[in-house]
Order: C-alpha cells, then sequence, then structure tokens
C-alpha cells in the first residue's frame, strides 16, 4: 500500500465515522420533540453507557486517531458511542411505534410563535446573499402527563388555533414504551 493510498484511506475512514456521528446526533435531536421522554435523561443514559463503551473502545479509537493517548481515544469513542446510542434509541423507538395500539389525547396550546428564517440568493458565480424571509409556525404544547414540547404546524393551522385552545394529538406506544407522537393530530377549538 502506498503513502498516498493510505493517508486517502485513513482519511475516508474519519469522515466517515464524523458523518455517521453527526447524523446519530441529528436523528436524536430531530426525534426528541416527538418522543414523550425527558431529553436531557436520554442523553445522560446514553452518555454513561458510551462512556462504558468508549473506554473499552479506546484501543480500537487508537487505529482511527494514531494517537497513543488512552485519555483522548476514550474521550472520542465516548462521544461517538453517545451519538450512536441516542440516534438508535429515537430512531427505533419511532420507526417502530405501535400505531394500531395508538390513542388520542387532548392537549393544550400554551404558546404560539414563529420563526423567521432567509432563503439564499445566488448573486454571482459561488457568491449568496441573503434572500427573502419565510416563517415556520410552532406551537407549545403541553400535555396530561405535563410534558411540553414544540409542535411545527402550517401558516393556516396557526392562524386558527389561539393560545390555551385544546388539540387532539395522536400518542403511539414506542419500540421501548416511551410514548411518540405520530400521525395526523387535528385541532378543536373550545367553544
Amino acid at each position: 500500500m502506498t503513502k498516498s493510498y493510505a493517508s486517502r484511506f485513513y482519511a475516508a475512514k474519519l469522515i466517515v465515522v464524523i458523518l455517521l456521528t453527526l447524523l446519530c446526533y441529528m436523528l436524536a435531536i430531530s426525534l426528541r420533540n416527538y418522543t414523550m421522554v425527558s431529553f436531557p435523561m436520554v442523553m445522560s443514559v446514553c452518555l454513561t453507557v458510551g462512556a462504558v463503551g468508549g473506554v473499552a473502545a479506546a484501543p480500537l479509537a487508537a487505529w482511527f486517531t494514531r494517537r497513543s493517548s488512552f485519555a483522548l481515544n476514550a474521550a472520542l469513542a465516548t462521544v461517538v458511542m453517545t451519538g450512536v446510542w441516542a440516534g438508535l434509541f429515537y430512531t427505533l423507538n419511532f420507526a417502530f411505534a405501535d400505531t394500531a395500539a395508538g390513542h388520542s389525547e387532548r392537549a393544550v396550546v400554551e404558546r404560539k410563535y414563529r420563526e423567521t428564517h432567509y432563503r439564499s440568493r445566488k448573486v454571482g458565480r459561488n457568491r449568496y446573499v441573503r434572500g427573502e424571509p419565510y416563517y415556520e409556525y410552532y406551537f407549545d404544547v403541553r400535555y396530561a402527563n405535563g410534558s411540553v414540547k414544540p409542535m411545527l404546524v402550517s401558516a393556516e393551522r396557526y392562524r386558527r388555533v389561539d393560545r390555551s385552545d385544546s388539540i387532539t394529538v395522536n400518542i403511539s406506544r414506542g419500540l421501548f414504551g416511551f410514548p411518540v407522537i405520530k400521525g395526523n393530530n387535528r385541532s378543536d377549538k373550545k367553544r
């Protein structure tokens, strides 16, 4: 194996591990709003399991980092394994939720808000500037168990539902037993 081939292979495997880790963290962060469990609790359990696995996987991490420092390798392996465990937990709990045994639950809109984002506009070769604004509309919804989760809604639904109105939310039992918000959610104004 030539030196340039070895360095390309090393860079490729590093990129794969970094992308896999980022993907797992992004899955966990994006699915946390649909899972009725405390995000800090899940992350602390995943960090504990990841730390134990990171210490065990430190020799394998040394192969990736090409460093002999046990602490550095254990820390990097812990970061990777924490993300993998969190991503797996949220993804599997959401993807394999039992929608047939789901139920509807009344929830109260605690707060309405919108976020302003901007499209990018191309003005030249490899040059982009901030373009026109667009809005994303959210409700902070309080469920029967007391948890408050943000919910992305359409502009029409945002205008139709007021603060302190109740809405009906479909909740299913996730693979690991934690409730998951799935299905079509509809609003019912209190009259």
